[in-house]
């Protein structure tokens, strides 16, 4: 028996396509900085030595840590490694559906650092010697993806799920004009055939791949005809980039105080996919009554979303140079950004006798608000050796919980979502650790190391299940100085990131009492991000 979702006054109602929620909101602000590949080198554990281009980012003092002026350019690739494989159920060792195992790549070029930096010598021997001015564009995050798996399973598919979705709304209201006035996938499944009414039903519907028994009592049983052949796919790609006018001082070679203007951009893509098709085709007859009887041959659903923006931000820094140590700290304000997000859904199905194929598409959703990023705090301690060497570590902490949703238009109220957001957003920690090493005058080797968890549902409030990821990153580089005013630095980077588990639609399947009788299919996805930078300097 399937137990039925019912939305009550969808049609009153006017569900929304698509809603903001704390997972939009952690994707915009998460940050695995490229930079410089000096900086990347050294896993960006730059807070207390300055001078290097990509360093502003995390310290606006650092712009004035050096006596010279200097243009440097940065350009990179970056290798997206995923694989893919479903889960497995309790006591068993074989994945229950999406059984095998893909791993995937995917490649791109681009530039994650581009700046000058001019240095004014005031001529002093004390106080104030130099000033500093830095216009300087920098790269946070790359989002990006590229995911597939396939496999067989019986138990359930993305036509029922649909059919669940769409249950207790009159089939005459996915018609005509006002169809998207309502749920947007259950109006795609309905117009393109791969949902249709059970029986002399009005409001409950079977899916393509379903058949149904009708009861005694007139509740029907449905369950999945077959074995059906499914894949999965998605990609994603985005990036998060700051935009920095930064200026500083140098106080006796000792002290040196910053602060950064910035603009930053958030750019987002997401498109996924579910096909379907009978791994045996007798099994799935379908009979239409006076339109005839056919046979189900394959089916596609497919959703997009797109987010887009801008905000701007302060940025506060120190760096003090005691002796061999080196300590520096900063804080960076919110950034109330305004994000313009963009979706959409489509599917097809498929039959033996072509005259019952469908297809369908919905209109393009487009909504705005705003988006107040967390307060992010910096500190990091050097140690420099007789000016062979350098050892320094950063530790960095991302308030989640300060973020907030602002209305875009006066009658929005995020209340409820700002309320949920303090609770259970948490923090983000992050450690970087960098080693660089001189053995020749011209001759710089590096060494990082980046560890970072992520906390949700960790304060005493919080009303989500307590869930800490980790990640980790090691990189290494080399630096090439020469007589005159260029510098050559090479860098590459390898982040581990979390476990992440896709489900492609929900669990629908169950009895009266909620015992789910067959399980919706469970991805598990091992991501990689390789990343190799080149930057090219010139001192003046």
């Amino acid at each position: 028996m399937r137990k039925f979702f019912f939305c009550l006054g969808l049609i009153a109602l006017a569900c929304a396509a698509h809603a903001q929620n704390m997972y939009d909101a952690l994707n915009y602000v998460q940050s695995e900085r490229i930079g410089t590949a000096r900086s990347l080198g050294m896993g960006n554990a730059m807070v207390a030595i300055g001078g290097d281009l990509a360093s502003v980012a995390l310290n606006p003092a650092g712009s004035s840590a050096t006596s010279y002026s200097q243009i440097a350019f940065t350009i990179g690739s970056n290798i997206s490694l995923s694989t893919a494989q479903g889960t497995t159920l309790p006591g068993s060792s074989t994945p229950y559906c999406f059984d095998n195992r893909f791993r995937k790549s995917d490649a791109a070029v681009a530039v994650p650092n581009f700046g000058i930096n001019f240095n004014f010598d005031t001529g002093r021997n004390f106080g104030v010697k130099a000033f500093s001015f830095a216009i300087i564009a920098n790269t946070n995050n790359y989002s990006k993806d590229n995911l597939f798996t396939s496999g067989r399973h019986s138990g359930t598919s993305i036509a029922g799920a649909l059919g669940v979705r769409a249950s207790g709304v009159p089939y005459t209201s996915y018609d005509g004009d006002k169809a998207y006035d309502c749920d947007w996938p259950s109006a795609v499944a309905w117009r393109s055939g791969m949902i249709s009414t059970a029986g002399t039903s009005t409001s409950d519907y079977v899916g393509a791949t379903e058949k149904f028994i009708e009861e005694e009592d007139g509740n029907r049983q449905f369950f999945t005809a077959g074995a059906l052949n499914q894949e999965y796919g998605r990609r994603i790609s985005g990036s998060n980039s700051d935009y920095i006018f930064n200026l500083s001082m140098n106080v006796s070679d000792a002290f040196f105080l910053g602060a950064s203007l910035g603009v930053n951009s958030i750019a987002y893509k997401f498109d996924e996919y579910i096909k379907e098709s009978p791994v045996n085709p007798d099994d799935f007859d379908i009979d239409f009554g006076s339109s005839g009887t056919t046979y189900f041959k394959s089916l596609k659903y497919q959703n997009w979303y797109t987010a887009s923006g801008s905000g701007a931000y302060f940025q506060l820094g120190f760096l003090a140079v005691p002796g061999n140590f080196r300590i520096g700290a900063s804080f960076k304000t919110p950034s109330v950004a305004t994000i313009r997000e963009r979706w959409g859904y489509s599917a097809e199905t498929h039959y033996l006798s072509s005259s019952f194929d469908g297809k369908a598409s919905s209109p393009q959703g487009d909504f705005s608000y705003k988006l107040a990023t967390p307060w992010e705090f910096n500190g990091g301690l050097a140690v420099t050796m007789a000016r062979m060497a350098v050892l320094s570590v950063d530790y960095e902490l991302d308030l989640n919980s300060s973020m907030k949703f602002k209305p875009y238009y006066e009658d929005d109220n995020y209340n409820e979502l700002d309320l949920f957001l303090m609770k259970n957003a948490g923090q983000y920690h992050k450690v970087r650790a960098g080693l660089e090493v001189r053995p020749l005058d011209w001759l710089s080797v590096r060494a990082g190391y980046n560890f970072s968890a992520r906390c949700l549902g960790c304060g005493r409030q919080a009303t989500i299940a307590r869930d800490v990821t980790f990640s980790h990153a090691a990189s290494a580089g080399l630096g090439f100085s020469t007589e005159g005013p260029f510098y050559f630095d090479l860098a590459c980077k390898a982040l581990f990131r979390p476990k992440e588990f896709i489900y492609p639609y929900d669990d629908y399947d169950k009895s009266s009492d909620g015992t789910i009788l067959h399980f919706s299919p469970e991805i598990l996805n091992l991501r990689q991000l390789l990343t190799a930078v080149f930057t090219i300097g010139y001192r003046f």
